[in-house]
């Protein structure tokens, strides 16, 4: 081995590697078992001190488990993280290569250890810009107008496979495969609703499963027109964030999401869209993002700013920064941090409560960043962007749909420049929260608009295909779907 890293900062694809999706500045290991495969001795006996501590081996220290291919098994660790590793070994100036093994232990009845380990990969294509790739092409000494070739393969024909890319070299596919992985998501199935809602539940290569939901636009939802598509997007498995009535963090949190597994979301889709009876060659399905499903998205935050700056690239997708909407559920930093972004992309909060004690009682995140700190925020925000935002208003039956909550609402909305989107709550498995009925929707709704706040009520957008967040995901994990579909339908 003669680098530290490759370009992207993990390790060869064929041997080590980092876990995809996994967060460099999160502790090395959170409730799992972790070992850290290095690619020499050398590297072992500088990281020893302080990385071998407490590393649960008979003998304290450093355990080193020669592979069946080249390289130790140093660990499992506690605590440190990825991110200050690699900044030892470059400080240190050590050759070779650094991977994260993740594996889970379950002990079966009969006292059997059933141990399922994620695969090893590199950095996927689909993580890099199209400078980054301009910068490997120039090291290889390859012509630079073969990365416009490479992104219009993954881009525009959505391939998935490196032997689809016909124009180019063998020996370049051959090299591009050694860096790079190209990974797509597995359609696992499409839930279509009466009103065309579509939601999609993918399989990812660690066995994780997370959702996308399409939607056709309508007056009702951010004003654009009918013929538009929006996709709700993912950015985590699963949240640690804990709102109340939600599904997606029933489960708890896994991981964040990689560059790569935000960006195939939509081009999975764009690809499933190709295969449909009715579609034209090279129609483009989704103008719109919303940045809305499982996960708190700020809290992937420079994931998403990635895997967006790539999709709103004219070679990704052109989707434009305008036509983007991130949602948080409050998280004041990040909200600051967004707001100097040079981007224009749309925000919306999960506001689901006017008071501090309505909003505390369905939403953790509001003990960390009550309603004065986060209104400080998206008054930052304004003062920047100088762009309306969008407060997203999920009615729940008994808990925030009293009109005593439209006046704290509606001076809020006056303060911050801000629309309301109301919605209907959908209705999750397990848990004991209702939508109001439909004349307590429309009277909340009226009693806004008299007070000159600009509020829109969706009105069925996928009720009926477990369309609560992560909800679809979490009955397939427990193994409650006994779903039959075609997926070319």
């Amino acid at each position: 081995m003669d680098r530290a890293f490759s370009p992207c900062g993990l390790a060869d694809c064929d041997s080590l590697g980092v876990a995809q999706g996994w967060d460099e500045s999160a502790p090395l290991a959170r409730g799992r078992f972790v070992g850290l495969w290095v690619s020499s001795a050398e590297m072992v006996e500088w990281l020893r001190p302080p990385w071998g501590r407490d590393a649960g081996v008979a003998v304290p220290g450093v355990s080193l488990v020669p592979r069946s291919t080249p390289g130790y098994k140093l660990g499992p660790l506690r605590g440190e993280t990825l991110e200050e590793l690699k900044t030892v070994i470059e400080q240190r100036g050590v050759e070779g290569t650094v991977g994260v093994s993740c594996e889970r232990v379950r002990l079966g009845a009969d006292g059997a250890v059933d141990r399922l380990k994620t695969n090893f990969l590199s950095c996927d294509i689909k993580s890099q810009t199209e400078e980054e790739l301009h910068t490997q092409f120039q090291a290889w000494e390859a012509p630079t107008y073969r990365v416009e070739q490479l992104l219009s393969w993954l881009y525009e024909r959505h391939v998935t496979s490196w032997d689809q890319m016909t124009n180019l070299s063998k020996p370049l596919r051959e090299r591009l495969s050694q860096q790079y992985s190209l990974q797509t998501h597995e359609l696992v199935v499409v839930k279509g609703s009466r009103d065309t809602t579509q939601k999609f539940l993918w399989k990812l290569s660690d066995g994780s499963y997370i959702e996308s939901v399409l939607i056709p636009a309508n007056p009702a939802l951010y004003g654009e027109a009918s013929d538009r598509h929006t996709l709700c997007v993912s950015t985590q498995v699963g949240c640690a964030y804990g709102c109340k009535f939600c599904a997606s963090g029933l489960d708890g949190y896994k991981r964040n999401l990689g560059v790569h597994e935000i960006v195939e979301q939509i081009i999975a889709v764009e690809r499933w869209h190709s295969t449909q009876p009715d579609a034209k060659v090279g129609e483009k399905l989704i103008n719109n993002l919303v940045i809305m499903g499982m996960g708190e998205p700020l809290a992937n935050y420079e994931n998403l700013l990635k895997a967006l700056k790539l999709l709103n690239a004219p070679y990704g997708g052109g989707i434009g920064a305008r036509k983007i909407t991130i949602s948080t559920s409050g998280l004041a930093p990040q909200i600051r941090k967004l707001a100097d972004e040079p981007a224009q992309y749309r925000l919306a909060v999960s506001l689901h409560g006017a008071t501090d004690e309505v909003r505390t009682k369905i939403m953790p995140v509001n003990k960390k960043f009550p309603l004065a700190e986060l209104s400080n925020a998206l008054d930052y925000y304004q003062s920047r962007k100088g762009r309306m935002i969008t407060f997203e208003y999920i009615m729940i039956a008994g808990v925030n749909d009293a009109l005593d909550q439209v006046k704290p609402l509606s001076d809020l909305c006056r303060r911050l420049n801000a629309k309301v989107n109301l919605i209907p709550y959908n209705r999750v498995d397990g848990l004991e929260w209702d939508r109001p009925a439909e004349v307590v929707q429309e009277v909340f709704l009226e009693a806004l608009i008299k007070r000159d706040v600009p509020a829109t009520l969706r009105r069925e957008k996928g009720h009926d295909i477990d369309a609560a967040c992560g909800q679809l995901r979490l009955k397939t994990e427990r193994g409650m779907t006994g779903l039959v579909v075609d997926l070319k339908t």
